[in-house]
């Protein structure tokens, strides 16, 4: 059945690690957004909770492989000098760039 949806506009991610599906928690997350207080952090949770209204996910990424990710900006030049950022710490290093959309698909 067709649904519709709303999709954001492009934007980078730097993914900082991936994951099975479903595994990243809140308190994960909230520990990681602290480090980067100005940047969104975000997992996707699509069929995590079987909660109909969580139906956000990704663009360009492996819908069965799990990742936490944090917003880099919109242009890649910025998302260069984010991921040198996050480099920096040393708790990342697998750490890559993602061009990527949020797209909201209404159930």
């Amino acid at each position: 059945m067709a649904r519709d949806e709303f999709r954001s506009a492009p934007f980078y991610a730097v993914i900082l690690k991936t994951a099975p599906p479903c595994s990243v928690k809140e308190k994960e997350r909230a520990e990681i957004q602290a480090l980067f207080p100005s940047n969104k952090v975000f997992a996707p949770l699509t069929s995590c909770d079987d909660d109909p209204e969580d139906t956000i996910f990704y663009t360009n990424v492996n819908p069965k492989v799990g990742f936490i990710a944090v917003y880099a900006g919109d242009s890649q030049e910025q998302a260069q000098q984010f991921l040198a950022t996050v480099k920096q710490t040393g708790r990342f290093p697998g750490a890559n760039l993602r061009r990527m959309q949020a797209v909201l698909g209404y159930p």
